[in-house]
């Protein structure tokens, strides 16, 4: 009877039942630990001040600098440059390098991986292979940046992340 079973989804559920019924009755009540979701106000406070005040201080330097070292022509090489560095990391890290969702000429790739570089995440090949890992164990332990972590879980630029990624996960 286990033979026609092997391979199906009735199959690998009839694995799991034969082994949990190894496991004594005291295992089976404990209930699995459930991450916490929400996260305290007070790290709520800091992560607000963190992405806001650094946006108001650029708001407030360039009103202040408006004519003498602030114009229209650095406002536009902002907004230009910020959104290169954006589509660098999405389309030529994110979507090139880890999804493989499209092949393109050299000059293009190169192109791509370098707008995603002005972004000062890391290497486009640790930014991938991270994002590959987090793409497999999604919010779990083993999830490179998890939302589930805290805060200062981001890797910053330049520097390897301190998991190790598992040779099955590299590219």
């Amino acid at each position: 009877m286990a033979f026609c079973f092997a391979g199906s989804a009735a199959g690998a559920a009839m694995h799991r039942i034969a082994a949990f019924e190894g496991v004594s009755d005291m295992a089976r009540v404990i209930a699995p630990v459930q991450p916490q979701l929400e996260k305290p106000f007070a790290v709520k406070i800091v992560v607000g001040i963190v992405v806001v005040v650094p946006f108001l201080a650029t708001i407030l330097a360039m009103v202040q600098l408006w004519q003498r070292y602030v114009g229209w022509t650095e406002v536009a090489l902002m907004f230009g440059l910020y959104l290169l560095s954006g589509l660098g990391i999405t389309v030529g890290f994110h979507r090139m390098l880890t999804h493989k969702s499209f092949e393109t000429s050299k000059p293009v790739k190169a192109f791509w991986l370098i707008m995603g570089c002005l972004a000062l995440e890391g290497s486009p090949m640790e930014w991938a292979s991270t994002h590959i890992q987090h793409h497999a164990h999604s919010d779990d332990e083993d999830d490179p940046h998890s939302p589930m972590e805290g805060l200062c879980t981001p890797i910053p630029a330049g520097s390897s992340p301190t998991r190790t990624i598992s040779p099955s996960m590299a590219p």
